[in-house]
């Protein structure tokens, strides 16, 4: 008999080659072996037979995608009940299967009994109105499970209402995915209430709802995450408010919880105006939890854009900031290097698309040379020449803690912008990724970068160059691989 090992490269050879594995799979079990992967392979209903006899009694594989495969109700009946018996899977993917009554059943029913899966994923299988009820049972008595995405499965808000009255008795979950759904203000409300009562979830998605959440169901929720003491990320973009509607939320933050992360995308608004810049710089200013901050292409300018941070960091402690694309000037890059220079906190740093300018790109390189905590910045985009990125550069020479760094798509640096890299990459023994493309920079001038990278790196396979494809690219994978440009 094969071993172990040999086992397993003989289905993964066959799921390659489309042929009949099921033997090959009964053959696994007796070695404890279960492929975890079959995303989209499309297997036959006699090879999820022989996976599902194989994982009940499994106790090696944790994960198990089976994600967009289209399986018939009798293979996920089948896996189903091999959780029953199953006690070492602690994640199952079952994304874009069509799943049927049948088999939401059967899921179920295996989740009353099962004690060691803790992630569901059920997203885009159009469970649609009336196949969550006997789900929302399973969570009432399921003491395991702690990750379970719901997205786009054409929920109603009477699927909401039976999932929210599970979420006040369950005592385990701690994230919920029910975004790109149609909530609905019913849904909504009986979601607020079940915040109320729930005291474990700490992650909750109500992304893009297909009936988009309001102002007025934003400030439900403000009421709910008020009393609720456990939820620090609350996913509520593209849906259609105003960020004013927003102030009531961080407010909950006086009765002890942490709202820790807050995300207005550009898909959520197009732009503030200056009286939702006012209300987001006075939410912020009474959120002292608060640790991530996106305000991505809100086009809010210098002023707004200070405002806003001096704010978020005034007594919270960010960790990543991005303020890509709202139409930075050099003095508001200046403002904002000047509030965030002292700060030992942050580690990522967006400011990606906006001008920074000579007097922005130097204040910049001031901090950098001082700043120990960030670990990644961004200035992607921000029309830096060869005068302005050379300061920026130079800094690398003496900061120690920057682990990436994204310097594509500005104006042509020239040679003597490649010579300030090359010389700061031979010094700087930290930065790992670093982004040039779109720099025309030329093939010889890959090969300096090269050589400084191997030279100025301990081991120079663990660090990424981004460039351009074409002859400089290959040129560039020539100078890694080899001893010498």
């Amino acid at each position: 008999m094969a071993s172990r090992e040999e086992a397993s490269v003989i289905v993964e050879s066959d799921l390659e080659e489309g042929r009949d594995s099921a033997d090959a799979l009964v053959s696994l079990h007796k070695y404890g072996v279960i492929l975890p992967n079959w995303k989209g392979a499309h297997p036959w209903t006699h090879d999820i037979a022989a996976l599902a006899e194989a994982l009940k009694y499994n106790t090696i594989v944790k994960t198990l995608d089976l994600g967009y495969n289209d399986l018939w109700n009798e293979d996920i009946v089948a896996v189903a009940k091999a959780l029953k018996i199953n006690s070492s899977l602690e994640k199952l993917d079952l994304t874009c299967n069509g799943l049927r009554p049948g088999a939401i059943d059967a899921l179920a029913e295996a989740l009353k009994s099962n004690k060691s899966l803790k992630t569901l994923i059920l997203a885009g299988n159009d469970l649609g109105p009336g196949n969550i009820a006997v789900l929302s049972e399973a969570l009432r008595v399921n003491t395991t499970l702690t990750t379970l995405d719901l997205m786009g499965n054409l929920l109603e808000a009477s699927d909401i209402e039976k999932l929210a009255d599970a979420l006040k008795v369950n005592t385990q979950l701690k994230t919920l995915n029910l975004s790109e759904n149609r909530i609905g203000s019913r849904g909504i409300l009986q979601l607020a209430e079940a915040l109320k009562h729930n005291k474990t979830l700490t992650d909750l998605k109500l992304k893009d709802s297909e009936d988009s959440i309001s102002s007025f169901e934003v400030i439900l929720l403000a009421d709910a995450v008020r009393a609720n003491t456990t939820l620090t990320t609350l996913e509520i973009s593209d849906n259609c408010f105003g960020v004013k509607d927003l102030v009531p939320l961080p407010d909950k933050l006086r009765s002890g919880a942490s709202l820790a992360k807050l995300k207005l995308h550009e898909e959520n608004l197009d732009e503030l105006w200056s009286d939702d810049v006012v209300a987001l710089t006075k939410a912020l200013k009474i959120s002292t939890g608060l640790t991530e901050l996106n305000v991505e292409g809100m086009s809010i300018g210098s002023r707004g854009v200070v405002s806003v941070v001096k704010a978020a960091t005034s007594h919270s402690s960010l960790t990543k900031l991005n303020v890509a694309g709202n139409k930075i000037e050099p003095k508001g890059i200046i403002a904002l290097v000047n509030i965030l220079k002292a700060d030992t906190t942050l580690k990522f740093l967006n400011v990606a698309d906006n001008e920074l300018g000579l007097a922005g790109a130097e204040a910049m390189a001031n901090m950098l040379e001082t700043n120990t905590t960030l670990n990644s910045l961004s200035v992607r985009g921000c029309k830096l020449g060869r005068e302005e990125i050379i300061p920026i550069v130079q800094a690398l020479e003496k900061n120690t803690g920057l682990i990436e760094l994204d310097l594509a798509a500005q104006r042509h640096i020239g040679a003597t912008g490649v010579a300030a890299l090359t010389k700061a990459l031979m010094k700087n023994a930290r930065l790992n990724s670093l982004d040039v493309t779109g720099l025309h920079i030329y093939p010889f001038e890959i090969a300096l970068l090269a050589g400084a990278l191997r030279n100025g790196i301990p081991n120079p396979t663990d660090t990424l160059l981004t460039v351009a494809k074409g002859d400089a690219y290959h040129h560039l994978s020539m100078c890694i691989s080899s001893s010498s440009c």
